[in-house]
């Protein structure tokens, strides 16, 4: 199961999810207003690293 969505999606499902999919894009948006918490994938453990064009990284996170 995957769920894409925003920050109360994530929050709402947040305990249940053992697998982040995280892609960082490099740069800084101006006008984001939603942000993960710094800790928030503290009880995850990164499992793979993927290199992508145009700089973009993609992490794999295993609940820990």
């Amino acid at each position: 199961l995957y769920i894409i969505g925003g920050a109360k999606t994530y929050e709402n499902f947040g305990d249940a999810i053992d697998k982040w999919l995280v892609t960082e894009v490099p740069g800084a948006i101006e006008d984001a207003d939603t942000f993960m918490p710094k800790d928030f994938l503290n009880k995850f453990k990164l499992e793979e690293e993927m290199q992508l064009e145009d700089d973009l990284v993609v992490k794999v996170f295993q609940r820990g």
